[in-house]
């Protein structure tokens, strides 16, 4: 791919990300066109494990063929984790990718700022970025929000830490659209991204890094007792809200009802689920039909345990493979990128005890990109040494 073409589309992703789905969407089939049209070439290009996720969704499809819930839409829940793969077209340089950072940074700030607006200060809107007081930005509902905005202020703190200082006030910006999401999940998440922070950062020498660390805690500390909202947010994870179950009875509902789900099919799974918890939806026990609100859970009945099997092995290989490239890389830009890939698996995972994230496109559109550019920096740069 030309290299300005690159550049521009690196550009235009970081916008589409924050700001349409939509937008997104063409932006892969784009670079699908591209890979096909110049595919010989692309094949040389291809990062060979990407097979990980062909081969866990391949066994979707035998899942589903096998409990007779097989349609088309099985073919394409692979779409969202393409960019992994397609990104190693894409003709940039390291300091390309910072400036597309730059981008996504001041698209996300604001979004933020805007938001702030119409929801404090009455400012005119052609959408609303909220939804029952929680930020949704761009996006369906605030856990997909979360989710997305969580990763961008990995990438940041990360940048701030271990590479420049001159993120600092980014990441503080970043802060507040994680905070204004109001989720509990990505909350929890974030600050054990924080804690792992905290526990490499001893084992180096920069006490700028481990000031700027304690600084981000003692900002959300500073959060939690200055927000009223906050503190009442996190309170209502224990207060009546749905046929006399709090939030965190709810998510105990959920949890068992899959268990209950899982022990039908424990070896290739159900299928879909959410035929299953009807019969729970009926019972008053969970409010909604779409998944069991935690990832592992959800695999595990949808696709049993060999669906669960692959997908915890692609997750540590993945975390794996970019912690080595952060430990092994001089280049404290790379090692930062590196970092955050591996921080933003942390992420993912440990929402995913919550929540089921694995197929949410406003995550996994942006996120299997993101590690796709950090990747082939990588190649390009061992290649070049």
């Amino acid at each position: 791919m030309r290299y300005k073409f690159s550049v521009y589309f690196l550009y235009l992703f970081a916008i589409s990300s924050a700001l349409s789905i939509s937008l997104t969407n063409i932006m892969i089939g784009i670079l699908i066109i591209v890979f096909l049209l110049n595919i010989k070439k692309s094949l040389k290009k291809f990062p060979k494990d990407f097979l990980f996720f062909i081969f866990y969704y391949f066994w979707e499809i035998i899942s589903n063929i096998l409990n007779k819930t097989f349609s088309l839409k099985s073919l394409d829940n692979i779409f969202d984790k393409l960019p992994y793969s397609l990104a190693s077209l894409l003709n940039v340089e390291k300091l390309d990718i910072e400036k597309f950072l730059k981008v996504l940074f001041t698209v996300n700030v604001f979004v933020i700022f805007h938001a702030i607006l119409i929801m404090y200060f009455n400012f005119p809107f052609v959408r609303n970025l909220f939804e029952n007081d929680h930020m949704i930005g761009y996006f369906g509902n605030h856990l997909q929000y979360a989710g997305y905005i969580s990763l961008v202020l990995i990438i940041s703190i990360t940048l701030a830490i271990f590479h420049s200082s001159k993120y600092i006030i980014t990441t503080l910006l970043l802060m507040v659209g994680l905070v204004l999401s109001y989720s509990r999940t990505y909350w929890i998440s974030f600050i054990f991204v924080e804690i792992i922070l905290l526990f490499l950062i001893r084992y180096t020498e920069e006490n700028l890094s481990k000031k700027l660390l304690k600084g981000f805690f003692l900002v959300l500390l500073a959060i939690y007792f200055i927000l009223p909202s906050v503190k009442d947010r996190i309170g209502e994870s224990f207060i009546e809200s749905y046929n006399g179950y709090s939030h965190l009875d709810l998510r105990i509902n959920f949890w068992n009802a899959c268990i209950d789900i899982v022990s039908k099919n424990p070896i290739y799974g159900v299928g879909e689920i959410s035929g299953y918890l009807i019969t729970y939806y009926e019972k008053g026990l969970v409010d909604n039909t779409s998944h069991c609100h935690n990832v592992y859970l959800t695999i595990f009945a949808e696709k049993g345990f060999i669906g669960f099997l692959i997908f915890i092995s692609l997750s540590v290989y993945f975390m794996i493979k970019y912690f080595r490239i952060f430990i092994k890389s001089e280049d404290k830009l790379l090692a930062s990128f590196s970092l955050s890939v591996f921080l933003g698996w942390i992420d993912l995972l440990i929402s995913g005890f919550f929540e089921s994230n694995f197929s949410t496109f406003a995550i996994w559109g942006f996120f299997s990109f993101w590690m796709g550019l950090v990747y082939q920096l990588y190649k390009k740069q061992k290649f070049n040494n």
